[in-house]
């Protein structure tokens, strides 16, 4: 019985995957959302309305806040107002939405980064990778949830007036934007 749980033992360990370290664990999750060629985004603010946005590139972006709606198409910009779509030019819009479009922007920015491995979590009904990231010159952090396959699907990030949490999800997924119909 020995021999066959050395035995055991010995074949886990050599079919295991390897496990990266915690930053490279985290820059991988933003370099793979990054290159995804869609996904949902929800942000619910600890105060304030919630935020649902599609992304699908290249260029085409829908945010519903509250009573606002926007689509972005390429440079093409419409706003829902009074339930009327309405089409203008939104010079900038692309700086507002960077942070959320651009994830690997925040590799490259912080190479510095510290990131703290906190280990399994039950988070929104399931077990995920919990790390605590912050830049190397800043005592502000935030908390990153990966799935299983090392995918960013949570941010928690402590404001003012509580927690925002950023959930991400149906990256590469089918996700339809168009122009819409007046």
């Amino acid at each position: 019985m020995n021999r066959f749980l050395a035995t055991a033992a010995l074949v886990a360990l050599c079919v295991a995957p390897a496990l990266a370290d915690p930053t490279s664990d985290v820059k991988g999750a933003l370099i793979g959302l990054a290159g995804a060629s869609s996904y949902h985004v929800t942000i619910t603010a600890a105060s304030g309305p919630t935020v649902a946005a599609d992304f699908v590139k290249p260029g085409k972006v829908h945010v519903t806040a509250g009573p606002m709606e926007l689509i972005m198409i390429d440079k093409a910009t419409y706003v829902k107002m009074s339930s009327t779509w309405h089409q203008f030019s939104f010079p900038g819009i692309e700086h507002v939405l960077g942070p959320l479009t651009h994830a690997q922007d925040l590799v490259q920015s912080h190479d510095d980064i510290v990131v703290t491995d906190l280990g399994s979590k039950t988070v929104d009904g399931g077990v995920l990778h919990a790390y605590g990231v912050k830049p190397g010159n800043s005592t502000k952090s935030v908390t990153m949830y990966l799935d299983g396959s090392g995918a960013l699907v949570r941010i928690d990030a402590a404001g003012p007036n509580g927690t925002n949490v950023v959930r991400f999800s149906n990256v590469n997924g089918p996700i339809t934007i168009e122009a819409p119909v007046s």
